[in-house]
């Protein structure tokens, strides 16, 4: 499991990696919850990061890229 097959299962339900995902999604959410406590800004911030993650996945191929070649 690379991190990449990782933050890209968050784009689709059917994955090999959904129980991975389901389980760091439980731990930041419940992670933003204990700052927050309040349930919706919860949701609203762990949604945030996902989302953020997903936007940058090419950027960190590239990254994780030049770091194999090193």
């Amino acid at each position: 499991l690379t991190l990449l097959d990782w933050i890209s299962g968050f784009a689709y339900e059917n994955t090999k990696y959904k129980d991975e995902r389901d389980v760091l999604a439980n731990k930041i959410y419940s992670r933003c919850y204990a700052l927050t406590m309040n349930r919706e800004e919860a949701q609203d911030i762990a949604q945030e990061t996902f989302t953020k993650a997903l936007e940058r996945i090419d950027s960190l191929e590239r990254k994780l890229n030049e770091l194999e070649r090193k």
